[in-house]
């Protein structure tokens, strides 16, 4: 599921453009956006059509790993 994250926010979570990197980052933080945004809490330009994509076990999934990438 994460490497449909990688063409905006890099390999991994190592974004090199103008979108966030996300690696190494703590996975309550990346939930709690994941959610956010699938909620329409946050807003955003893509962000929260992609989330909705996603049950909430699978975004929870995306963060944990994302969290466990080093820097």
């Amino acid at each position: 599921m994460a490497d449909a994250c990688s063409g905006c926010h890099g390999t991994d979570g190592h974004s090199i453009g103008g979108m966030p990197a996300f690696s190494g980052k703590n996975a309550d933080e990346l939930k709690k956006f994941l959610r956010d945004y699938k909620s329409g809490a946050r807003e955003a330009t893509v962000m929260d059509r992609i989330a909705k994509g996603y049950s909430v076990e699978q975004l929870d999934a995306i963060a944990a790993y994302f969290a466990s990438r080093k820097k």
